[in-house]
């Protein structure tokens, strides 16, 4: 779809890629992040939000996202991290929708420092719940 030109990847398109088979989930929205250049920790926030906004109006009670960045050198994960589970926990606040987060296990510790420092940044405002699986 990206090679066809029916994504770019401009900031906040969203498609949702639906019945694939042979997927577990039953639908993929992919959205786009923009320029690399252009994306900033406001963005991510921005993004996290967004994508929850998504889910919730799709009627998602869970979703599955890969942490933006991740796998990219030169990329501050723990500053991502943070970013991305504040724009979540702003946009979910006491609604129902359980997020999951995909990292590389080799990024796996400075993904929980980001997320236990925004835990504590909300404490007594959001409650946020981490817990690491592993595959």
């Amino acid at each position: 779809m990206v090679i066809s030109g029916k994504i770019t990847g401009q900031w906040a398109e969203k498609v949702l890629v639906a019945g694939i088979g042979g997927m577990v989930a039953g639908n993929i929205l992919v959205m786009g992040l923009g320029k690399i250049n252009e994306f900033d920790e406001g963005r991510i926030s921005l993004a996290s939000g967004y994508m929850v906004s998504s889910a919730l109006g799709l009627g998602l009670s869970n979703i599955c996202m890969t942490l933006p960045g991740d796998g990219l050198e030169g990329i501050d994960i723990i500053s991502h991290a943070e970013h991305t589970l504040y724009g979540l926990a702003k946009e979910i606040g006491e609604r129902d929708l359980i997020p999951r987060i995909i990292c590389d296990e080799r990024n796996v510790e400075e993904v929980l420092l980001g997320f236990q420092t925004t835990k504590v940044r909300l404490k007594g405002q959001q409650k946020i719940d981490i817990e690491r699986v592993g595959v």
